[in-house]
C-alpha cells in the first residue's frame, strides 16, 4: 500500500516520458487512509474522521489535502494519463467532504459565511476548465470539481471572506424653488349698474330724467 501511494511522486518523475494513452482503466474502487503531514496536521484530530477524498485519478498525493497558509486553500495533487486507452479525453473527478470541526479549524468559526471556490491547476500553472460545487449538509461540507484533464493536477479548495458592500449615503434632496404661475391675473369684474327713469313737472311742463341715480332739475318737482 505504501507503494501504492507514493505513485505520484514516480509518476511526476516519469515526466514527458508517459504514454499520452493510458494502456487501460481501473474498474476497481480502492479505500485507504491518508496519513498527515506537517502542511495539515494542526487540525486533524486523530479522535474524528476529518474527511474523506475521491477521485478517479490514477495516482495521488500520499496524504491528506495540504494546507497552504498565503492562501488559506487546501491542496491535494492527483494524475493520469491525459487520454483513456480508446482515445478519449480523461475526465477527471474530485471530491473533498471535510467534517464542519476540521473545516472550522482551517478556515475559522465565521467560515460558513464565506463563498467557497475550487480551482484545478496544471503543472504549468494554468488552470484547468472544470466544474465545480460546494455544499453542506449535517456538519459535512463537501467541494467537488469534475471536467478537468490531466496528466497532473493540483486540485485547489479554499473558503473567501465576502467583504460586505457598505450601502450608498441617500443624496441629499436639493430644494426646489418653486415655478412662477404663468397664469394672467384675472381683472376685477365690474357689474353694470340699472338706470332709473322719473317724471319730473314744473307747472304744466313735465319732463323724464334717467339716469342712476335721477334727479329732478332745479325747480321741478318729481311726481
Amino acid at each position: 500500500m505504501k507503494d501504492l501511494l507514493q505513485a505520484l511522486e514516480n509518476f511526476l518523475k516519469i515526466g514527458t516520458n508517459i504514454l499520452p494513452n493510458a494502456l487501460g482503466e481501473n474498474t476497481i474502487w480502492q479505500i485507504s487512509s491518508l496519513g498527515q503531514s506537517g502542511d495539515n496536521a494542526k487540525c486533524l484530530d486523530k479522535g474524528i474522521v476529518n474527511g474523506v477524498v475521491a477521485t478517479n485519478a490514477s495516482v495521488y498525493d500520499s496524504t491528506a489535502p495540504k494546507w497552504n497558509a498565503q492562501d488559506s486553500s487546501l491542496n491535494f495533487r492527483v494524475g493520469a494519463a491525459h487520454h483513456k486507452s480508446n482515445g478519449e479525453v480523461f475526465q477527471g473527478y474530485y471530491s473533498l467532504t471535510v467534517n464542519h470541526i476540521t473545516a472550522s479549524c482551517y478556515w475559522g468559526n465565521n467560515f460558513s459565511k464565506a463563498k467557497a471556490s475550487v480551482s484545478v491547476l496544471g503543472q504549468d500553472g494554468e488552470q484547468s476548465v472544470a466544474t465545480s460545487s460546494i455544499s453542506t449538509s449535517n456538519g459535512w461540507v463537501r467541494f467537488i470539481a469534475s471536467g478537468f484533464t490531466f496528466s497532473s493536477p493540483t486540485i485547489k479548495v479554499k473558503y473567501e471572506e465576502v467583504k460586505e458592500t457598505p450601502a450608498p449615503a441617500p443624496t441629499p434632496t436639493e430644494a426646489v424653488a418653486p415655478t412662477p404661475s404663468t397664469k394672467p391675473t384675472p381683472k376685477p369684474t365690474i357689474t353694470a349698474q340699472k338706470k332709473i327713469t322719473i317724471t319730473c313737472a314744473k307747472g304744466k311742463v313735465v319732463k323724464k330724467v334717467t339716469a342712476i341715480k335721477p334727479v329732478c332739475p332745479k325747480g321741478y318737482t318729481k311726481k
